[in-house]
C-alpha cells in the first residue's frame, strides 16, 4: 500500500470515528425528525456534516447535490433522512432514518457500499430482476436524461413525501408522483419509507413508468404520421424540455422496440383504437390484427347491407320513381 493511500485510510478512520464520537454526545431518539430538532448544542449538525464528507470521500460523487438540494424550503432535512434509510437497508441495518452511533459503526463496516459504482451495479441487478421488461434502448434515455453522466448517480437523490406535497422526482429515474399516478397497478407509495429507501422499489417504479411513457411515444410517433415509434419519440415523452440530452443514445430513426424497423403501426382518430398494452412487439401486432377485423367485419356489414336492399321489393319501385322523375324533369328543362 503506498504511503498517500496509508495516510488517506488514516485520515479516513480518523474523521469516522469523530463523527462515533460525536454521536455519542446527542440525545437519543425514536423518530428522523427530532435528530434534528433536539440537538440543542449542534453536535448531531456536526456530526451530519462529518457524515456527508465521510461518505463523499467514500466515492459518492454527488451526495451533495442529490441529498442536500431536494425540493423547495426546508426540506433537506427529510432527504437526509431517506438517504441515511437507504443506506440502512443496503448495510442490512434496522432501517428508521436515523443517524446514530450503531448505524455510524455499521456503515463504516460497509463502506464500499458508498460509491457511485455500487449505485450502479446495484440499479443493474433491479433492473434485471424486478419490474415490467422494457427495451433497454429506452432504460438508456432515461439513464442519460435523469443522470449527470452514465452512471445511476441519481439513485441517492430520493425524498420521504410524508406529507404528500412531492412535486418533483426521484430515485434513479427521477419518478414524480404525478406521473407514477397514471401507471395502473402501481404500488409503489412516495409516503413510505420503506419504499422511497429501496434501490429495488425505485427502480422497479422507474421501469413502471418506462412501460406508461412507452405508450405515449406512440402517440407522438401516429401524431407525427410516423410508420416506426423511435427511440426519439420516447425521450420526448419522458422529458419533452430535456430530452435532447439523451440525443447520444437515441440517434436517428432508431425504434423504440428492439427488431421493429418498418413494422406499421395502427392510425387511430381515438385512444379508444390504439392498442391499450404497446409495452412489446407482440401486443402492437395484437391491436394491428384487431384493428384489420374490425375492418373486414365493417366491409361485410355494409355489402350485406346493399344485398337486402336490393332482395326488398320496394326497393325497385324507389328505383323506378327515381328514374321516372330523372326524365320528367329532363323533359321539363327542355320545354
Amino acid at each position: 500500500m503506498l504511503v498517500k493511500e496509508i495516510i488517506l485510510e488514516a485520515e479516513e478512520s480518523g474523521l469516522a470515528n469523530n463523527i462515533v464520537g460525536l454521536l455519542k454526545k446527542t440525545p437519543s431518539v425514536d423518530s428522523p425528525m427530532q435528530q434534528f430538532k433536539n440537538d440543542p448544542q449542534k453536535i448531531h449538525a456536526k456530526a451530519r456534516a462529518q457524515f456527508r464528507e465521510w461518505a463523499t470521500r467514500q466515492g459518492l460523487a454527488y451526495l451533495h447535490t442529490n441529498v442536500m438540494r431536494r425540493g423547495k424550503g426546508n426540506t433537506t432535512k427529510i432527504a437526509f433522512y431517506t438517504f441515511i434509510a437507504m443506506m440502512q437497508k443496503e448495510c442490512g441495518l434496522p432501517v428508521n432514518g436515523i443517524l446514530n452511533v450503531s448505524t455510524m459503526r455499521g456503515f463504516v463496516k460497509n463502506a464500499s457500499k458508498f460509491s457511485d459504482s455500487h449505485m450502479n451495479s446495484r440499479v443493474e441487478s433491479a433492473i434485471a430482476n424486478n419490474g415490467p421488461k422494457v427495451p433497454r434502448g429506452c432504460i438508456d434515455v432515461v439513464k442519460a436524461i435523469e443522470n449527470r453522466v452514465n452512471s445511476w448517480t441519481s439513485t441517492y437523490a430520493s425524498y420521504h413525501d410524508r406529507n404528500g406535497v412531492l412535486d418533483f422526482g426521484i430515485g434513479p429515474g427521477q419518478v414524480e408522483p404525478k406521473t407514477y399516478g397514471d401507471v395502473k397497478g402501481g404500488s409503489f407509495d412516495f409516503g413510505n419509507l420503506d419504499h422511497v429507501a429501496s434501490i429495488d422499489m425505485l427502480t422497479k417504479a422507474m421501469l413502471e413508468t418506462i412501460n406508461l411513457k412507452m405508450r405515449f411515444a406512440d402517440r407522438l410517433a401516429n401524431k407525427d404520421g410516423a410508420d416506426t415509434t423511435t427511440l426519439e419519440h420516447f425521450a420526448r415523452a419522458w422529458n419533452y424540455v430535456n430530452f435532447g440530452k439523451a440525443e447520444s443514445v437515441y440517434g436517428k430513426d432508431i425504434p423504440m422496440r428492439k427488431g421493429v424497423v418498418t413494422s406499421p403501426r395502427p392510425k387511430s382518430k381515438t385512444d379508444k383504437d390504439a392498442p391499450k398494452d404497446v409495452g412489446d412487439q407482440p401486443a402492437l401486432d395484437a391491436a394491428i390484427i384487431k384493428m384489420r377485423k374490425k375492418e373486414a367485419d365493417d366491409n361485410a356489414a355494409k355489402a350485406n347491407a346493399a344485398k337486402a336492399n336490393a332482395d326488398d321489393p320496394s326497393y325497385f319501385d324507389q328505383m323506378k320513381s327515381g328514374i321516372g322523375n330523372m326524365v320528367k324533369g329532363y323533359f321539363s328543362d327542355k320545354g
